[in-house]
């Protein structure tokens, strides 16, 4: 995959980890909340993972992963 190696390294709060893996697996979860639990879940199991690919596994672009990848803050 194409696109830049992230430099910074999120660290998710265990609660907010749990909450978003319940939110994952809920059917009446709105789509957007979903995708963005996604990309904390990959991104706390895979750190530094390229954008492109990020969000290509969570139906997102490169372009929407990278402000969102670089300046999470939880």
């Amino acid at each position: 995959m194409s696109g830049p190696t992230p430099t910074f390294c999120p660290v998710f709060p265990e609660d907010f980890l749990r909450e978003a893996r319940v939110a994952v697996r809920r059917k009446t979860a709105p789509y957007q909340s979903v995708q963005r639990y996604q990309l904390a879940l990959l991104l706390h199991q895979e750190p530094y993972v390229p954008h492109e690919e990020a969000g290509q596994r969570v139906g997102l672009s490169g372009v929407q992963v990278d402000p969102w990848q670089t300046n999470v803050l939880m």
